[in-house]
């Protein structure tokens, strides 16, 4: 049976802000993707890139 995980970190400004996302599986890398903020109030922005990216790592722990 493979394990899923995730991580989520945050990305500099220098990199545009927003969030990392990293799809694992078996501590291996398996996808992810990059959420940066939208063009919206700052820590709003900020907060729905981050619900973004959980959101579709919720879909890959789910995809079993």
């Amino acid at each position: 049976m493979n394990t899923r995980s995730f991580t989520i970190s945050s990305r500099s400004t220098a990199h545009g802000g927003g969030w990392k996302l990293c799809l694992l599986e078996d501590d291996q890398e398996v996808g992810g993707g990059v959420f940066p903020p939208q063009k919206t109030d700052g820590e709003l922005a900020d907060y729905i890139a981050y619900c973004e990216a959980f959101n579709t790592a919720q879909d890959h722990l789910g995809d079993e």
